[in-house]
């Protein structure tokens, strides 16, 4: 297993994967991990404010990702 980062955009606030889902497929070697995306805002709460847009992150090698919006 290789740990990544999927997206790190300045003034961008992106998470929430648990609510997006994770699903791996072909024992492991393509991986989908959807994620939220909004700008970023130094709150109490979370870190962000509307609009947000949703993402998929795919990895179809055990690593190196793509970003797809769907």
């Amino acid at each position: 297993m290789k740990h990544s980062i999927v997206t790190a955009l300045d003034g961008r606030f992106a998470g929430w994967p648990a609510n997006n889902g994770a699903w791996g497929f072909d024992g492991g070697k393509e991986v989908l991990v959807g994620f939220t995306d909004g700008k970023w805002v130094q709150t109490e709460g979370h870190n962000t404010e509307e609009p947000y847009t949703s993402h998929l992150a795919r990895s179809v090698d055990g690593g190196e990702w793509a970003n797809e919006t769907p």
